[in-house]
């Protein structure tokens, strides 16, 4: 095994694509574009130790920062393929068959090329439901940042067969959002009715 070690060329162990280095392919500035972003998925970057790369000196060869951008780039990878949780401890009629995935091998490819962006886009769900879903929580996140007058409820939770003035509030506003299809007089209001709009984004 030494032997084999010392007949191999210095320069192919120097040349190994690295997160970090001056011969880094700007994987890392790819990766953190990625991570900053995570939110998009539902991740958070902080659990992607985002800010310890952040703070990394790509120009210095790091085998630290080299392990710690590696295990960031498995973990997302890991969590857009198979999600956090399984689905089927919360759903047991899910309808999608497990994903799999090949993610040392996309690792390699994306410290050769750089394109970190790219290869992780790989690990994305393509089903229209989960392009569905993107979209609708991009739509609620945008509502938390408008300034909305608060509704006004005296509890935070709701079952269908509730009534009163709580489920009016929630209504009205579920109507102004565009996500409750107007009701007429002639419909009882003191109701819960599962009449949502189907997920899509509202006109601008």
């Amino acid at each position: 095994m030494c032997l084999l070690f010392l007949l191999v060329p210095a320069t192919v162990w120097a040349q190994s694509p690295a997160f970090t280095g001056p011969d880094r392919s700007g994987a890392l500035d790819s990766l953190l574009s990625v991570l900053a972003d995570a939110d998009r998925h539902g991740l958070r970057p902080e659990d992607y130790h985002f800010e310890a790369l952040a703070e990394a000196d790509q120009v210095m060869d790091s085998a630290e920062i080299d392990r710690i951008a590696e295990n960031s780039f498995r973990n997302f990878a890991g969590d857009l393929l198979t999600g956090r949780i399984d689905p089927l401890s919360v759903e047991r009629n899910w309808p999608f068959a497990p994903r799999s995935g090949d993610i040392d091998a996309s690792l390699a490819r994306a410290l050769e090329s750089g394109d970190v962006a790219g290869e992780l886009a790989g690990f994305e769900p393509q089903t229209p439901a989960y392009q569905a879903l993107i979209r609708e929580r991009l739509f609620w996140l945008k509502q938390a940042e408008d300034v909305w007058p608060p509704v006004t409820t005296a509890r935070h939770h709701m079952e269908p067969g509730d009534s009163g003035p709580d489920v009016r509030a929630l209504r009205a506003r579920l109507v102004q959002l565009g996500r409750l299809r107007p009701f007429s007089p002639a419909v009882p209001v003191d109701s819960i009715a599962f009449d949502f709009m189907p997920a899509a984004m509202p006109p601008e």
